[in-house]
């Protein structure tokens, strides 16, 4: 499933990024939506944008110097950050749009990450009188949230230890649950692929892998400096490596956004066979047949 060149990869992103950017721009319909599902489009444009400059930055640098330069390199520890960023945007998307089965499950996955979001702003010290009543109305909000939660005929049917599970993710600032019949189980960004569908073990440990690159490490520094050297071109090699992954989530979060907006299957139906060969086949092989989009 590893294409061999870095080449070979920039040709499959480039697929994906025209699949994407063809869903943004034909994809007009529903102006009226409700704000959780307006939110959940964006996500399709953000990750066109994401493509697009992950493409930009695989072009490589240069630099020219007093008495030497550089031409033409990637640093994969850069390209390693925004795939991680990419891993939690198709993850985010698959737990709070897609795992969901009834509409009450859906209201508090969205209002849990929409209270995350507005917690880690209230962090910031407001100083101007703008930024007072900003933050006053978004603590507002976050409270109107939770309530909306707690009014659920979900939420009230849970029992204590479960509705404390919900409680607890409130206040940890966190929304990465799995919300069964009766039960409400904590995950973590490890634990998504598995939820996702990803039935393939080369996933298992990928986030805390490209975790590494996004932050100083001991490890991400010794792996930086043995990735340039006149012998080799390993910086290459590994960076071939990180695109390979972002095509295969990219391949994920397409299956997945058309399961949320059924009507763009309309795009991908268009698409010439070889390229929704790549995503079919990515999904099929990652996640199983099931997973697969057939033309209508």
């Amino acid at each position: 499933m590893f294409t061999r060149t870095l080449n070979d990869s920039k040709e499959s992103l480039q697929i994906l990024q025209n699949y994407l950017w063809d869903v943004v721009t034909q994809f007009t319909q529903h102006i009226d939506m409700p704000e959780a599902k307006n939110r959940a489009k964006l996500l399709n444009q953000m990750m066109f944008s994401k493509l697009a400059h992950l493409k930009e930055i695989i072009k490589g640098v240069s630099h020219v110097g007093e008495v030497s330069q550089i031409s033409n390199i990637i640093d994969p520890t850069v390209v390693g950050v925004l795939v991680r960023n990419i891993f939690e945007t198709v993850a985010m998307f698959n737990v709070v749009y897609v795992q969901p089965k009834t509409d009450e499950d859906k209201l508090i996955l969205y209002n849990l990450w929409a209270i995350s979001g507005y917690k880690y702003r209230q962090k910031f010290e407001a100083r101007t009188k703008e930024s007072i009543e900003k933050s006053n109305s978004e603590a507002k909000i976050i409270d109107d949230l939770v309530l909306q939660i707690e009014q659920t005929d979900r939420y009230k049917q849970l029992n204590e230890k479960n509705q404390g599970k919900i409680k607890n993710r409130i206040d940890k600032k966190e929304y990465l649950v799995l919300i069964s019949e009766d039960n409400i189980q904590f995950l973590n960004w490890q634990d998504v692929t598995t939820v996702m569908g990803v039935k393939s073990k080369m996933m298992d440990t990928m986030y805390n892998y490209f975790s590494l690159f996004s932050h100083p490490s001991n490890v991400s520094v010794f792996q930086f400096g043995s990735m340039f050297n006149k012998e080799s071109n390993d910086f290459l090699e590994t960076t071939t490596f990180h695109i390979n992954y972002v095509i295969y989530l990219t391949s994920f979060f397409i299956a997945d956004y058309i399961k949320v907006f059924p009507t763009v299957k309309a795009v991908f139906n268009n698409l010439p066979e070889v390229e929704s060969s790549l995503i079919n086949t990515i999904n099929s092989a990652f996640r199983g047949e099931s997973y697969v989009i057939h033309y209508d």
